[in-house]
């Protein structure tokens, strides 16, 4: 009796030694960030892992077929869902060096889609944007047609008769991206923070740009 024991101890030992040393192996040296532990080479956020998922697919549909736009590139289907070719608009974004020891992966971009019907003589068009990027892509022929870069968007100012805080942190301006769009015949009317632009979808041109009404200022307390 003592003998059965006297093994089950060894064996119940032998396997908290053998949980031990996975579970650090698994950490790596020094916990979480070590070489094979998170955040290290080859653990989970480390160069070993896949880059996190970033912006999804958009999906638009035209006369001409199917249209998927997932990060810098834009793929083609026909209406049976045959790929019909695809076309890359902007490279993919170089990984972050790891200064401070941490490996950082690269974010797709953020993209807006929208097809721009035929209309007289012009094509139809499909729409990219990223950021401050215009593209005007032909979609018969999977072709940019035009590329334009979109003015600077303002930063917002404060409403008259307003006094920033001196003390305060410096005023961000609005996020990248058009927060709006509305076709009108063959003009992209596209709000951007506090400006509106109107850019032609055949050729990239500039139609117009126009800043929004100030805001009112604050009630007197």
């Amino acid at each position: 009796m003592r003998t059965k024991t006297a093994i089950l101890i060894v064996v119940c030992a032998l396997v908290a030694v053998w949980i031990g040393t996975t579970v650090l192996a698994q950490r790596g040296p020094g916990g979480p960030g070590g070489p094979g532990g998170f955040g290290g080479p080859g653990g989970p956020g480390g160069p070993g892992m896949q880059p996190p998922m970033g912006p999804g697919p958009i999906m638009k549909t035209g006369a001409q077929g199917v249209f998927i736009l997932l990060g810098g590139t834009l793929t083609k289907y026909d209406a049976a869902l045959k790929e019909q070719g695809s076309l890359k608009l902007l490279e993919p974004p170089a990984g972050n060096p790891p200064a401070d020891g941490e490996w950082r992966p690269p974010m797709p971009p953020m993209g807006i889609l929208l097809i721009a019907p035929a209309g007289g003589q012009a094509s139809e068009k499909a729409i990219a944007i990223f950021g401050d990027q215009f593209f005007s892509i032909d979609t018969a022929s999977l072709k940019v047609a035009a590329k334009a870069k979109l003015p600077a968007m303002e930063l917002p100012r404060p409403p008259d008769g307003a006094n920033p805080d001196p003390r305060g942190p410096a005023p961000m301006g609005p996020p990248p991206g058009p927060g709006a769009l509305e076709l009108q015949g063959r003009i992209l009317y596209i709000l951007r923070g506090p400006q509106i632009v109107g850019v032609n979808v055949d050729d990239g041109s500039l139609a117009g740009k126009a800043s929004l009404p100030k805001p009112p200022p604050p009630p007197d307390n």
